[in-house]
């Protein structure tokens, strides 16, 4: 279905998945590997496995194959800004996760190192995730 786009379309890429912009106000994100395909199916489960109180805070999934080749997500402006504000909700958020039982890996390490590419700011205030593609379920849902 998504064979062929074109590269200016490209908007990121990483060692598993490439990321091209639709023109629906959407990307696709591509797998490319193995790992990339465990990507796709793991922001897959957590999207649906998410609770509406955590899904607000997880890049908007639109569609996907059947065996996570791509999945569809909603394109999100990258504005997130290294604050002191921005920090302390996104710690918050990381135990927010947590509590709902996902661990939120690849936005924030131990030494509070923030992976900005990886989050976006929506109506001013509200984190959302676009890459959790290594995110952990901590339970079954």
């Amino acid at each position: 279905m998504y064979d062929n786009l074109a590269s200016e379309w490209e908007i990121g890429n990483g060692r598993n998945r490439e990321v091209y912009e639709l023109s629906n106000n959407s990307v696709i994100k591509i797998a490319l590997s193995k790992r990339g395909i465990e990507n796709n199916k793991t922001e897959v489960k957590i999207y649906k496995y998410a609770s509406k109180k955590i899904r607000k805070h997880l890049g908007h999934i639109k569609k996907y194959a059947s065996k996570y080749k791509w999945i569809e997500m909603k394109k999100y402006k990258l504005n997130f800004r290294k604050t002191k504000m921005n920090l302390r909700r996104l710690k918050r958020l990381k135990k927010k996760f947590r509590k709902h039982g996902i661990k939120a890996l690849d936005i924030l390490n131990k030494h509070n190192k923030v992976h900005s590419r990886n989050l976006a700011i929506v109506n001013k205030k509200r984190i959302v995730v676009i890459d959790y593609g290594k995110f952990k379920l901590l339970r079954k849902g």
